[in-house]
């Protein structure tokens, strides 16, 4: 099985030549949201709707997390899945157009 959020990394470090702080970031969000979708028993990352990424909003939003923590993990699932979607991986965006 592809770890895709491995390959998002090398793409971050070697295609866009993504800063490291940058980079840590981005795999922070996604780690996260993994997490969360463990947690809730949900889809692979890869197979997430809009659904399951408007409820982890409202996860992190209950949990404490500030306005512009949330918009961060949302841009960086935004990015994420534009990357699958370039690789061919996916066919929709799950985290376009989210807002808090």
């Amino acid at each position: 099985m592809v770890n895709y959020i491995e390959a998002y990394r090398t793409y971050l470090r070697d295609e866009r030549r993504s800063s490291e702080n940058t980079v840590s970031s981005y795999l922070r969000d996604l780690r996260q949201f993994e997490a969360y979708l463990k947690l809730t028993e949900g889809p692979a990352v890869e197979r997430c709707t809009s659904k399951e990424v408007e409820s982890y909003m409202t996860y992190m939003a209950g949990h404490g997390k500030s306005a512009s923590s949330v918009a961060r993990g949302v841009a960086s699932l935004k990015s994420f899945y534009t990357y699958l979607m370039g690789r061919g991986v996916i066919r929709q965006n799950p985290a376009k157009d989210r807002r808090l």
